[in-house]
């Protein structure tokens, strides 16, 4: 019985440096019935000499004029794909060898429709291309999709569900999949390999990290778009981004007042935070509210919206990984 197709997706632009190592961890997979589509969104670099210089009948090459940006650069290469199983990865990523053979399998079992795992984060590489002291990503078991995107990078759906959930939202960059996997699981059922399969890149020219701030924002509204928090609840998930690193509380009397505390007495602690807590909770009430109305009637963009929260935070507290 011949193995099931799986269409892997590359979006990439500007990447040609890491692109052939990303190339590389797919088409090296043990398990071999697979295509790699690679969407270059009109790189002003060598990225169309770097895939030419692999010979493999499974890649598949387009190049997107102008440049889409991600989700529309994604919905591209979906588009193309044949597979009865779809993933996507990123070109400054790599898959783990038995990644898409250990998915395939699960999936194969028929109890669920997609599958994620457990990944490895790293910084650095040795000269071959080896990460380097690689930290092991625990990620949950069940859905807790209403706390975060807790699905990481490496999964793989049936076409069943790619047909039914539809594209990526063009609007939703930098939490395209976010809202991918929101839409997914109001109908599909979703299983959990805690196994890292994956090694996904945390420094400070990934896109996660460069703009860590706006993502930050963008999770928070996203929930909030698929109903998962409510207006206080939102504001309480921003209040905790702020609070998650006090040393960068503005205005300086609120971090004083803090460091003053800590040490001293624990309840006295716990009262400072509770009330600091209120405090911007307050403060951000008055513009957070009317943000968010202008964005459910239409008034305002995700983007603008998502910048505008941002900004917010950013007035209260330094958002930082």
């Amino acid at each position: 019985m011949s193995q099931p197709l799986v269409s892997v997706v590359l979006p990439t632009y500007k990447r040609a440096h890491l692109l052939a190592q990303a190339m590389r961890s797919v088409l090296a997979q043990t398990y071999a019935n697979l295509e790699l589509i690679v969407v270059d969104d009109n790189s002003p670099d060598d990225t169309a000499n770097v895939v030419a210089s692999f010979d493999d009948p499974r890649i598949r090459y387009v190049k997107n004029d102008p440049n889409l940006k991600l989700p529309r650069a994604l919905n591209r290469g979906f588009s193309l794909a044949k597979g009865t199983f779809l993933t996507w990865t990123s070109d400054d990523n790599l898959l783990a060898p038995n990644a898409i053979e250990k998915m395939v399998a699960s999936l194969s079992q028929g109890d669920c429709d997609f599958v994620y795992a457990d990944y490895w984060l790293f910084s650095e590489q040795a000269a071959d291309g080896t990460p380097l002291e690689p930290q092991h990503d625990r990620l949950p078991g069940m859905l807790q999709l209403e706390k975060g995107n807790h699905i990481g990078a490496c999964f793989l759906y049936t076409r069943r569900l790619y047909e039914s959930v539809g594209d990526y939202d063009p609007e939703l960059f930098l939490v395209e999949d976010y809202d991918y996997f929101i839409r997914a699981a109001k109908h599909f059922r979703f299983c959990h390999i805690a196994e890292p399969l994956y090694y996904f890149r945390r420094d400070e020219d990934t896109l996660y990290l460069s703009r860590f701030p706006e993502v930050k924002a963008s999770d928070v509204l996203i929930r909030h778009k698929n109903g998962l928090l409510d207006e206080e609840r939102l504001i309480d998930a921003m209040v905790a981004l702020i609070m998650r690193k006090p040393a960068g509380l503005k205005p300086a009397f609120l971090r004083h007042a803090l460091e003053l505390a800590a040490g001293r007495s624990y309840r006295l602690t716990t009262l400072l935070q509770r009330w600091v807590r209120q405090h911007l909770k307050r403060a951000m009430a008055r513009e957070v509210g009317g943000l968010l109305v202008g964005y459910r009637d239409g008034a305002r963009t995700f983007k603008d919206t998502r910048d505008a929260l941002a900004a917010c935070m950013q007035r209260h507290g330094r958002i930082e990984y």
